[in-house]
């Protein structure tokens, strides 16, 4: 991009008012400023957690995630989307498995449960959900290996040293959840 052209508040060269719903830029660019803005409700200690908790690092048998409840993140998604003045996809009972399947489309392997990509997590702990949620919900599970730096970045500066220990860039001791 030119000099001239218009900056977003992230910095990164995206020209004010041209975000897509579905281009990874877009959304990777709201993720980190999610991540900055509500990095006191990620918990670095697993789940299932607190209903003020909004993301969680917790580890799988097959690696460490970055867990979201999937309503949640994209209703923040749609609502930075319109701050952004952006196209906003319809918002069709679909839209979030469109959303979903762009994420992995970008190559980002979401948990999900075989033909369905949906992938249901015990996030909450009993009788701690919000209300409208339950414990057990379709979350976003983001491997903590195959998210983009600016992402990892966004985490170790949101959650300084207790993020050190998740840090896939970082040779630490294996994290065992309690």
């Amino acid at each position: 991009l030119p000099e001239s052209a218009p900056v977003n508040s992230a910095g990164d060269g995206v020209r004010a008012g041209r975000y897509r719903w579905n281009d990874p830029l877009t959304f990777w660019t709201f993720l980190s400023d999610y991540i900055g803005k509500y990095a006191a409700e990620i918990s670095t200690g697993g789940a299932p957690v607190m209903r003020e908790i909004v993301g969680v690092l917790h580890r799988l048998p097959d690696g460490a995630y970055l867990i979201f409840p999937r309503s949640p993140v994209f209703q923040a998604y749609k609502t930075w989307l319109h701050d952004q003045r952006a196209d906003v996809p319809e918002q069709g009972g679909r839209w979030e498995t469109q959303m979903q399947t762009a994420i992995m489309d970008w190559g980002i392997h979401v948990k999900s449960e075989g033909k369905d990509i949906s992938w249901r997590f015990a996030f909450y702990r009993k009788g701690q959900a919000p209300d409208t949620l339950k414990e057990k919900l379709p979350c976003l599970a983001f491997p903590l290996v195959q998210l983009p730096p600016e992402i990892i970045a966004a985490l170790d500066s949101a959650l300084g040293s207790s993020f050190a220990p998740w840090n896939p860039n970082v040779e630490s001791e294996v994290i065992t959840d309690a």
